[in-house]
């Protein structure tokens, strides 16, 4: 199985992996739709462009980044949470006029 969170450690130190998501080495005689390169300092995933469409990529990436975000913050999930209910309640007292009718609160 593939070492998802880092390189595998060899004897002669780290040694670069490429593997299909499924689990199977990308120089196996099936090809893969994407594989994913681990290094000493990061990952690598490769797409085909004719496989996933650019906006469904794009949304992955803006998750990603946002899970990077999350944990470089430091915030508890608890505080997480306290912080996006005060951005709601914040955003929906400035944004409730635009969708309920005149009168109706």
């Amino acid at each position: 199985m593939p070492n998802w969170r880092g390189a595998e450690r060899g004897k002669f130190g780290v040694q670069n992996r490429e593997h299909c998501i499924d689990g199977r080495r990308e120089s196996d005689s099936l090809s893969c739709m994407i594989t994913v390169e681990t290094t000493e300092t990061g990952m690598q995933v490769t797409i085909p462009k004719d496989e996933v469409p650019p906006a469904r990529v794009n949304s992955f990436v803006d998750w990603l980044r946002l899970e990077a975000a999350a944990r470089r913050s430091g915030l508890t999930e608890l505080e997480a949470d306290r912080l996006a209910e005060e951005i709601k309640a914040d955003w929906w007292s400035k944004n409730k006029d635009r969708f309920l009718k005149p009168g109706a609160q």
